[in-house]
């Protein structure tokens, strides 16, 4: 499984996909045809980030030796550290509007004296107890990545602020929902907007040395995203996205291949 902080520290770009599909066995699969990562989509997706729907989710990561990210629902303690409890690498929070609302989230991903996360023995993480406590304690605040998305006009307000929070890894702009939220998807001055803020929020994460993440649609978008300095990206919407558009695909060269046929 790549150390995905360990990369982003060493300049390496990281490629991955987002699942918002329940079943286990998308992960593994996802994982398996080489992903560095895989985000568990627990607040668009389908599954719960409670017991073992999400466990399984991350089990299924392991198995295929992808690093596991969940997007909690929420900029809450208690998800959070499930989500890390469960055995999550990445922490993707949602809603980042202040530099206080980041510093709640790093405070929650990390044990004291670096935080304030909940103690709980013998997690999938601790590998059920089998990992020394004091052991466990420093590799999980070394290891977690924290992956701020900033999607609100507040956060565009306070952009200098939040991105002035030591711990931080990774931060992106949640596009559509700003987009939606400042007036409308499909608006091209609204989207302009977006994407000017999305530049800005690019050069702030270069000059504060955090990675700027991206979801990016095709190859093309990747190649830009990568020149103008992100490197941390995931591919299309979702596996969905994926599985749908290769569906479509093959369907349509099939009839078109059928229709040839004498």
């Amino acid at each position: 499984m790549k150390d995905i902080k360990e990369a982003l520290k060493n300049g390496q770009v990281i490629i991955g996909v987002c699942n918002d599909i329940s079943d286990p066995s998308v992960v593994e699969i996802l994982g398996d045809t080489g992903w560095d990562f895989v985000i568990i989509n627990c607040e668009g997706g389908t599954m719960s980030i409670y017991g073992a729907e999400l466990e399984n989710q991350i089990r299924a990561a392991y198995i295929a030796d992808v690093t596991p990210a969940v997007k909690v629902p929420k900029n809450d303690p208690a998800l959070i550290a499930s989500a890390l409890n469960l055995g999550a690498k990445i922490v993707e929070v949602p809603r980042i509007n202040t530099k206080e609302d980041l510093i709640a989230a790093i405070r929650a991903a990390k044990f004291p004296p670096q935080g304030d996360r909940m103690t709980c023995w013998g997690t999938p993480a601790q590998k059920y107890g089998a990992v020394p406590w004091r052991e466990f304690v420093r590799h999980a605040n070394e290891e977690v990545t924290i992956f701020a998305v900033l999607e609100e006009k507040e956060a565009m307000d306070n952009m200098e602020d939040i991105l002035s929070v030591e711990g931080l890894d990774v931060a992106g702009i949640g596009y559509l929902d700003l987009a939606l939220k400042l007036g409308g998807i499909g608006d091209p001055d609204i989207e302009k907007q977006v994407e000017r803020y999305g530049e800005r929020l690019l050069t702030l994460c270069k000059q504060r040395g955090v990675c700027m993440g991206k979801g990016v649609p095709d190859v093309d978008s990747a190649k830009a995203a990568i020149a103008a300095g992100c490197r941390f990206l995931w591919f299309g919407s979702d596996d969905a996205t994926l599985l749908r558009n290769a569906s479509a695909k093959w369907v349509t060269e099939l009839r078109k291949a059928i229709k040839e046929l004498p």
